[in-house]
Parts: C-alpha cells; structure tokens; sequence
C-alpha cells in the first residue's frame, strides 16, 4: 500500500488568506516510510532559503494499488537558445516533428505569447486546432500527487532522459487528479 503525502507552507498564514509561498512537496511512499518523510517535509518547510513558515498543510492519504497504471514518460531534451524568438522556434520545431499541425502550433504560440503574466498551470491545447481546451483561466490545469519510487535512481535516470512514470486511473473528484511516480 502506497500513501500520498503533501505539504505546502507559507508565511502570513495560509495561502488561501495571503500567506506568501515559502515550500511546497509531494511524495507517494510506504508506511514504512510515512514517519521519516512527513520529518522531511516539516523540516524542508521550517528551514527553507525563502525563510521560515509559520503556517504548513499537510495531507496524507491512502494510495490502492488497483489505481496505479504504468505509462512511458515524454521523452526529454534540452535545447540552448540564443535568444528567445530562438527558444520559441526551437519549441515550434520539436512540436512540428512530434506531428503537431501548423495551425495548432500557431494558435498555440499565440495563447501563450498573449498571456499577461505567467501562470501557475499549463493550458490544455487541441493538437489539431490548436484550440485551448481547458476553462481554468490563469490557474491552468495542475497535476498532484506525483513522486519517484526511488529518489537515488530518478536522479539517474534523468540524467539518462529514461523515465517511466505511474498514473492512477481512477478519477477521485469532480477534478481529475493523477498520481505519478517513477517505476524502476
């Protein structure tokens, strides 16, 4: 059995009343584990280089093994641009070798080049239109409950690009949420 276990801290109180973001951390781990993680995480948040929380949520729930589906991961690479009119044809490029139409791309790039600020999420966009697809405004659509089985090996695998990820199927609100965690 797997527990899924999040924390966020602030400062000023809780984010919902203004407290300003100090850590945040997810982790899916046994319940041998539970004890020593859930100490990490209140350290991280009490210790952390954008100071001293005085408010931290933590969230602890059970994990069924029946919700975990076994996916391969996007393939990742690192691309060095010059500018970034050079970064957003870099990232057109990968898009258009990957299939994406010209219009989806173009409409793509359009959305997120007229965005006033950044935002906290990413926008869910039609592959073939180009059409954002999600109603969430500059929230965005935001993935939780997410971890590496093994923390040693992911930093390994990364610096590989070879990662596989897990996802839980079953829907457990009204918001889809996924759980991911790296599979050795």
């Amino acid at each position: 059995m797997l527990y899924s276990i999040r924390m966020r801290s602030a400062k000023g109180g809780a984010h919902e009343y203004g407290g300003h973001h100090i850590s945040g951390a997810e982790r899916l781990i046994t319940k041998q584990d539970l004890q020593k993680i859930t100490e990490t995480l209140i350290k991280r948040a009490l210790n952390h280089e954008k100071g001293r929380a005085d408010f931290i949520r933590l969230t602890i729930e059970e994990v069924k093994p029946k919700d975990i589906i076994t996916i391969p991961m996007l393939k990742m690479e690192t691309y060095n641009a010059i500018d970034v009119n050079d970064g957003h044809k870099n990232a057109c490029d990968f898009l258009a070798n990957a299939g994406i139409s010209k219009m989806a791309i173009d409409n793509a790039m359009s959305s997120l080049l007229s965005l006033k600020e950044n935002m906290r999420g990413a926008i869910l966009i039609d592959v073939t239109t180009g059409k954002r697809l999600d109603n969430t405004g500059m929230r965005g659509i935001r993935v939780s409950r997410m971890d590496f089985k093994d923390t040693l090996q992911a930093k390994k695998l990364l610096m590989n690009w070879d990662i596989q990820i897990t996802m839980f199927k079953k829907p457990l609100s009204w918001q889809v949420k996924y759980y991911l965690r790296l599979m050795s």
